[in-house]
């Protein structure tokens, strides 16, 4: 296992067959939560976590008005995105809203992230509308706005190796675009601000500021160390690193808790103990409230541990010679990531080459901006 320490989970029911009721209610039971009826097709929540997205929770409070998620939504000061109004995977309507109302209003209209129990079910969505990987790949076509809560549980029982990829890949990459479209516009907005004088600076911008310097642990006013950590991670690195932590989406971290990319907690009831842990080790492997939740704490992660600065200056050297952020590249920085090291460097650089990861670095979600 690999990674850091990261937050909680939960999920949400769309479309909820009697057995996936069931399955919600289990786990909602074993996190000491009560899930009454009226609330069966809402998210199950999660009340934990030093790092959430408060943009993604405060919608998720205006839209669902589950406790949980309401308290989650209320502590967390916000992750990727705090400067925005409405949800990051909502359909973009563009990042000027500010007001409460306007908030409530895309909020309402925001079609939310959904849940697919089925590989059936996630194979014939993506059909009906048309997602393509080859297109994608070939830069012929865009990455559609769906964002999916979770990885399906049957991943594992698919006999076609070539479809399972296919279908872990199309699940997580349009998250990973959006959380990355969404870093590029805080980048923007910190570039603005920089070029102001320190007098011209509103007290909003100046909360603003000082909120995101905590956020990736800056000193405030340091806007160099700031814009070196506040960067997207290509989607070859991310979808690589997920594959290897969670077996391409089969593992039971990733079924039962969200956890595709390994985070440890050492924090007693905080996550999943592995089955295979020695008696005299105390980690967890890190659950989340939903697929997007894991992807954006792994983003957090790189971008604020001390373990991954030699990534952080390696992608600044990328930034500053005006070069695509290039994953493979970045593969070579993460020997922190894993205890095995350079083998686990290895075997990253490998699913990124083997399969053709590197393709998507350029690849931009329909009528958005290009992330990289």
């Amino acid at each position: 296992m690999g990674g850091l320490d990261v937050p909680g989970r939960a999920r949400k029911a769309v479309g909820v067959t009697s057995k996936g009721v069931t399955r919600e209610r289990r786990f909602a039971k074993s996190r000491g939560m009560t899930v009454p009826a009226s609330t069966m097709e809402q998210p199950r929540g999660v009340a934990a976590g030093r790092a959430g997205p408060g943009t993604i929770w405060a919608w998720l409070r205006v839209r669902f008005r589950w406790t949980g998620l309401a308290i989650l939504g209320l502590s967390a000061a916000g992750l990727y995105g705090v400067a925005l109004a409405g949800n990051p995977f909502a359909p973009d309507t563009g990042f000027s809203a500010r007001s409460a109302e306007d908030l409530a209003r895309r909020a309402k209209l925001a079609a939310g992230p959904m849940l697919f129990l089925d590989s059936d079910r996630l194979h014939d969505k993506f059909a009906d509308i048309d997602y393509d990987l080859a297109a994608v790949r070939a830069g012929e076509r865009e990455v559609p706005r769906l964002f999916v809560t979770n990885l399906p549980d049957d991943l594992s029982e698919l006999t076609s190796i070539a479809e399972r990829k296919r279908l872990f890949i199309q699940s997580m990459l349009p998250i990973i675009l959006r959380i990355n479209e969404v870093i590029i516009e805080e980048r923007r907005h910190i570039e603005a601000l920089s070029a102001k004088a320190s007098g011209e600076l509103s007290a909003s911008e100046r909360v603003w500021l000082a909120a995101i310097a905590e956020r990736y642990e800056v000193e405030p006013g340091d806007l160099t160390a700031l814009m070196e950590r506040a960067d997207i991670l290509p989607p070859s690195l991310a979808l690589a690193q997920a594959a290897e932590e969670s077996g391409w989406g089969t593992s039971r971290f990733a079924r039962d808790g969200n956890a595709v990319f390994g985070e440890r907690t050492f924090t007693e009831g905080a996550g999943m103990v592995p089955d295979r842990r020695d008696d005299d080790k105390k980690h967890e492997v890190k659950a989340f409230a939903a697929l997007p939740v894991s992807i954006i704490t792994y983003m957090l992660n790189l971008n604020t541990h001390w373990a991954y600065e030699s990534l952080r200056r390696e992608r600044a050297k990328m930034r500053a010679a005006g070069e695509t952020i290039d994953g493979y590249r970045l593969a070579r920085t993460l020997e922190r990531y894993s205890e095995r090291g350079e083998a686990y460097i290895e075997t990253i650089e490998s699913i990124i080459r083997g399969n053709g990861l590197a393709e998507f670095d350029r690849a931009r979600l329909k009528n958005g901006r290009v992330t990289g």
